[in-house]
């Protein structure tokens, strides 16, 4: 006969909510140990471009007459579409204004990084697993992912509102600003933990997490450019379908100019749910799986994927497609929306520069995360050496810039002359104008290089401050009448990609893989 002795206090059937959330406390510093260097490069980055803007526009525009000539601008609906209208007059409301897509967009990517890195990206290095297996809850890892990810925006509030403050500006509305923009952030991060459950890979739910980004903030600009501008420039009358979006909340806080504290709340209370269906999502998989799932891939490879060149050009096929739709379908929209005037030129030139500048920052990223995860150890140890592996990455980069770029300048040229009525006519200078541009993607890409050679643990941080640097320079190299200056800075730009390049490759074969 034998008999079963109960432990007492052994717990029965579901775990206790508190033994649930077990660990939160330690995965949360261990997540703010890992992005000890990517998060301050985040802060920066979004502080120099909204910090640097406002100085800027305080030297630029001292006078009313100066003023009233920036705000004439909005009258074009391509620049309503982009950063919406300002509501007052002041050098804040302008600077806010005409930086708010950007620096809404730098938090938003920022919260979604801080989320994914600490959830779908252990999930896909086998991490998740190894902390499944200790004393840590179910929900505690994707809990203090999302802690994380509010931190990051709440240490926004302080970083930007210093960075207006030191311009000059009335502290008031620089918190007003910050905090909008820290709000927006917040909803993303609660985006993330939806997407960081559904999909197998870190770069399919970051992939999805900017769809949802561009998706909330295309209302947004369709209301603003289909709304009427009142006499004097200021505000706009947004359309119904600009309040779908919780980019118009934010932006209607109208920092400088009333500081609507009130609007903050709905932006909080929109995340709440968002963040309630991740968790509840995350009770749907196992750690290591997803909720949506993929299937298997073939177990031998075909003979067309055995080389470094034929496996890049299969990793980044369906990324480059997806950028070469993009920048059709957004540059033809942003063609028919333009005013035709230079204002409109010198916007549509800037923005084929961030465009470029961001899809090289995508496949650069790649570098990295194909090191860390393993992949290229398992690359290097057939027969391709280090620098075939890197001059192919680069090689398919290279091409995906030239086709990016060469797809925004037809989209726009197309655009444009569907809203004029010559379709052919200025097809040759837009994209001599996108070419251009591409050579400042190359530098940056030549300064990338360099940094994942020398500097690989501060590649990331450097890699994604580019796009903030293009949009503090592009203007300088694409006033439509640059001519000489802008052929220089290109060929400028293409030695300094060469050398940075060259330099790059050599200081990577010769330091460790994974470093």
């Amino acid at each position: 006969m034998t008999s079963t002795l109960k432990a007492p206090g052994a717990r029965q059937g579901k775990a206790a909510p508190k033994d649930r959330l077990a660990g939160t406390g330690t995965l949360f510093r261990l997540g703010l140990r890992r992005e000890r260097h990517a998060l301050p490069a985040w802060l920066l980055a979004n502080a120099a471009l909204l910090g640097g803007t406002a100085a800027a526009y305080g030297a630029a525009f001292t006078d009313a007459e100066a003023r009233a000539a920036a705000i004439d601008r909005s009258e074009s609906a391509l620049l309503r579409a982009l950063n919406g209208a300002p509501a007052g007059d002041g050098i804040g409301s302008l600077a806010v204004t005409d930086t708010f897509t950007a620096t809404t967009t730098l938090a938003s990517l920022m919260a979604v990084a801080m989320v994914l890195r600490q959830t779908r990206q252990n999930d896909e290095s086998g991490r998740a697993e190894l902390l499944a297996s200790t004393a840590v809850g179910r929900h505690a890892p994707l809990l203090a992912a999302l802690l994380l990810g509010v931190a990051a925006c709440a240490a926004l509030v302080p970083v930007l509102a210093l960075a207006l403050a030191l311009g000059g500006l009335p502290v008031a509305g620089s918190v007003a600003a910050a905090a909008a923009i820290a709000a927006t952030g917040l909803v993303f991060a609660a985006v993330a933990t939806m997407t960081a459950q559904l999909w197998p890979s870190t770069t399919a739910s970051t992939w999805d997490a900017i769809l949802v980004i561009f998706l909330v903030f295309l209302p947004r600009a369709i209301g603003d450019a289909l709304g009427g501008v009142p006499a004097g420039g200021l505000g706009v009358s947004r359309g119904w379908i600009s309040w779908i979006s919780p980019v118009t909340w934010a932006q209607e806080i109208r920092p400088f100019h009333g500081d609507r504290w009130v609007l903050l709340v709905p932006l909080v209370a929109l995340s709440v749910p968002i963040a309630a269906q991740g968790f509840r999502l995350s009770t749907k998989r196992d750690p290591g799986s997803s909720v949506i799932d993929t299937g298997k891939g073939p177990a031998a490879a075909s003979p067309s994927l055995r080389g470094p060149w034929s496996l890049g050009r299969r990793l980044y096929r369906t990324a480059m497609k997806a950028w070469v739709a993009g920048s059709i379908l957004g540059f033809l929209c942003a063609g028919l929306l333009g005013a035709g005037d230079d204002a409109s030129a010198v916007a549509m030139a800037d923005l084929v520069a961030i465009v470029a500048v961001c899809h090289a920052a995508h496949v650069l990223a790649g570098l990295r995360s194909e090191e860390t995860t393993g992949g290229l150890a398992m690359t290097l140890a057939g027969r391709a050496g280090r620098g075939t592996w890197l001059l192919a990455r680069l090689g398919h980069g290279a091409a995906g810039l030239a086709a990016v770029v060469l797809a925004a300048g037809l989209g726009a040229s197309l655009g444009t002359g569907l809203r004029s009525g010559d379709l052919g006519g200025g097809l040759a200078e837009t994209l001599a104008v996108s070419l251009v541009q591409t050579t400042a993607a190359l530098a940056f890409a030549g300064l990338a290089v360099a940094a994942f050679g020398a500097l690989p643990r501060l590649f990331l941080p450097l890699l994604w401050a580019g796009p903030v640097a293009t949009a503090l320079l592009a203007v300088a190299a694409s006033e439509p009448d640059a001519g000489p200056v802008a052929g220089l800075t290109a060929v400028a730009a293409i030695l300094a990609a060469l050398v940075l390049g060259a330099l790059g490759t050599v200081a990577f074969g010769r330091r460790d893989v994974g470093g």
